[in-house]
């Protein structure tokens, strides 16, 4: 008798256990509620899918700012453009600019003009490199992003430290301000070409 009674728990254990799971899970299953109304997207009609259709959607979906050269440079002038920048380097790598030489592939700074879009904050200029390294090191550790740059100025070799870039004419000036008061400087706020 014990044995009919045990079993007779487990079934109604599993009925109930059932019968919950029907009542959770059977209105997800059979009114829709439960389901996502996904949506099939219809195909355009064949007058849409033609190449002409095509670009013209994608030129619709391309971004404004995104310039596309009216045409490809030829061979030749590629070339011509090569030799005048090798021209222009000297044997360690150097242009000649109006304020100095700078190494070709190092952040260039010049004097600010109007045309100027990325600005760089020149801090000092040393004849010792160790010297700069330690102002930069300085710096970098009240939160600026320093860098070095050698430059050759009648016919002298100085490396320069400077803070930047900064995209944020306004935003240069202050930091500017605040370098030269806080390190006891003469900063410049100069152009910087990348």
């Amino acid at each position: 008798m014990t044995t009919d009674r045990g079993s007779m728990r487990y079934r109604i254990a599993g009925f109930l256990v059932l019968l919950c799971l029907a009542i959770v899970l059977g209105p997800l299953l059979f009114d829709g509620a439960g389901l996502s109304n996904a949506r099939v997207p219809t195909l355009p009609d064949r007058s849409e899918r033609t190449l002409e259709a095509v670009q013209a959607r994608e030129e619709a979906l391309r971004p404004d700012d995104l310039s596309i050269p009216a045409r490809v440079p030829e061979a030749d002038e590629l070339e011509a453009t090569a030799e005048e920048l090798r021209a222009a380097l000297d044997e360690s790598g150097r242009v000649t600019t109006p304020v100095g030489d700078s190494r070709r592939g190092e952040a260039e700074l010049r004097p600010l003009s109007d045309a100027t879009r990325v600005f760089a904050i020149q801090v000092a200029s040393f004849a010792d490199q160790a010297n700069a390294s330690v102002l930069r090191e300085r710096l970098r550790n009240a939160g600026y992003e320093a860098f070095l740059s050698e430059v050759l100025v009648g016919g002298r070799s100085l490396t320069r430290v400077a803070v930047g870039p900064y995209l944020d004419r306004t935003q240069a000036n202050e930091d500017r301000i605040t370098i030269g008061r806080r390190f006891d400087l003469e900063t410049r706020l100069m152009a910087m070409l990348i």
